[in-house]
Formats: C-alpha cells, structure tokens, sequence
C-alpha cells in the first residue's frame, strides 16, 4: 500500500525541462564562480589591511590603552594581533615560496634495513597555478646513498608526476659510478645535482603552465557557448584538449567537422599545427599563422578565432 502511495506521489511531480535544467546548473556554477572569487578577493584585501602600517600603529596603541574595556571572551586588541600576526607570517611563506621555489633539508628513512644509515636528502619544490592563484602541492625528491664509499646520490622516493621525464634527467646529471670489475680504469661523469634540480622544476612549472593555459582556454569557450560571455566568438568550437598526458598535443574539433592538432613544446610555443577543414583539405594559410611569432599557447584564444569561419 505504501508502495503504491509513492508511486502515485512521484508519478504527480512535474519532470524539469531539460533547458529549464541545464539553465539552473549554469546559474548555479556562475554563482559558486563568483562566491570562489570574491571569497579570494576577501582574503586578498584582509591580508592587506592586517599587515597594513595603519594596523600595527593601531594594535600598539591599543594595546597601550589602559582605558580599553572589553568582555572577557572577547578581546578585540588580542584578536587583531593574532590575526596580524598569522597573515605577516602567510605573506612571508608566500614569499619565501614565490622567490625560493626550490628548498632542501635532511630527513631519515625509518626502514631499518634503509642503505646509509637512513640518511636522505630531500629536495622540495614548489609550484604556481594561474588558473586558481595559489601554490600547489609541493613535489618532493628523496636522495640517499646507495654505497657508503662514495658520494654519489640515488633517487631513493619522488613524487612527481609521471609526465615528467625524472629518469632521464637522473640518468643525465645523476649518472650512476661504473662498476671497476666491468670497466675497470673508467672515470665515472661527474653528478651535477642543482642542475637536475633546475631542469627538473623547469620542467613542473612549463608542465602546469600547459596545463593552465589548456584549462583557460576550456573554460573561456564553454561560457561563450553558454552566452555568458561577451562576443560571439568560439561558439563554434566543439572541444579543446590535450591528446597526452603531457599537455604537448592540443586537439581542437569545431562543430563545421574541422579538426584542428597541434604540437605544443615544454615551452608553451606552437612548434607544428596541422588545420583541416569541412572539406577535408589542410588549411596551410592558417597553420602558417598558429606557427608565426605570436604562436603561443596562452593566446590561442585570439588565434583560432580566425579558424572558426570555413
């Protein structure tokens, strides 16, 4: 009976229709877009007016105050000074991660059986997204010494992304000692770790740039295609992604059955782009232009505008 009840009371609720839905979807991202940035502004101006001049002279002051009345759980003086204090501290962890993008530190390996004693350098390094304007997690490179008799260091741990070539860059500028028995009077290349750690973060920072700029651009054609944003331009592109995993191959389909590749370098540049059109035939009058100078990836939007009409 109650079975029968529930039907009945479902059966009776009117479905949505689904341009009535996909409307409502759209305002409600808009609006959690829009509460995401102002909730970023928000700490932005807070950070600022907390380490402001103006702040400090007025925390000393209060705090000097012998006449200032306040209820015991609520001490306005020691609120201000507290959170003066932790956006001082966020702003200078910011900075130091800004300007030293690169740390080390020493650390020990628990496994008791560990080569070395346990002993393991690590090597920090940071990151920044565009899209979200913030640090990303940082990556980390453990090293030990696999033989105690010499200096030579081992990745022991990692945790960067497999897009990244890390074993050739280890093979490169980490080369292991040769074996006297098998090479006996050959002389080991010498090791050159803060050049692999150079590479190695050039090689994450170009890695998020691409994959920024490929985010970005997404994002920009589906609120045209939305009509959220102004001008008529990209309403035409059917999708924008990336053909691997490290956002080197860039795949543009357009809704005229155009297909559009290109290949990006660790760079952002636009090093080959091949254009067919709805006929079939390339477009080399326009695979000339996304190779030109201005062949980037952070402006392809301005690039392809020109692509959308043939």
């Amino acid at each position: 009976m109650s079975g029968a009840t529930m039907d009945h009371s479902l059966s009776v609720i009117p479905e949505t229709q689904p341009d009535e839905s996909k409307r409502l979807g759209d305002e409600i991202e808009s609006i959690r877009n829009q509460i995401k940035s102002f909730s970023s502004r928000r700490s932005v101006l807070s950070s600022a007016l907390l380490t402001s001049s103006a702040s400090q002279n007025l925390s000393d002051q209060t705090s000097s105050s012998k006449n200032t009345r306040h209820t015991p759980n609520f001490d306005p003086k020691s609120i201000l000074r507290t959170r003066a204090r932790e956006a001082t501290n966020l702003n200078l962890q910011n900075l130091h991660r800004m300007c030293a993008g690169v740390t080390m530190f020493e650390t020990h390996d628990p496994d008791p059986y560990a080569v070395d004693g346990g002993k393991v350098l690590g090597v920090r390094i940071e990151a920044f997204c565009r899209g979200t304007k913030d640090f990303l997690s940082p990556y980390y490179l453990l090293l030990n010494h696999p033989n105690p008799e010499s200096s030579a260091l081992r990745v022991h741990r990692h945790t960067v992304p497999p897009s990244i070539p890390l074993s050739q860059l280890a093979a490169k500028y980490l080369p292991e000692a040769p074996s006297t028995l098998l090479t006996p009077g050959k002389h080991p290349r010498p090791q050159n770790l803060p050049r692999l750690v150079q590479e190695l973060r050039r090689e994450i920072v170009s890695y998020h740039r691409r994959q920024d700029a490929v985010k970005q651009l997404q994002n920009e054609i589906d609120l045209r295609v939305r009509g959220t944003a102004s001008g008529n331009v990209l309403t035409n592109i059917k999708e924008v992604r990336s053909a691997d995993a490290e956002v080197t191959d860039i795949r543009i389909e357009w809704r005229e059955d155009q297909l559009g590749k290109l290949k990006i370098d660790k760079c952002g540049r636009i090093e080959k782009a091949v254009v067919m059109g709805s006929n079939r035939k390339r477009r080399k009058s326009l695979e000339r232009m996304l190779m030109s100078r201005d062949g980037h990836l952070s402006n392809l939007s301005a690039l392809i505008q020109n692509i959308e009409v043939g």
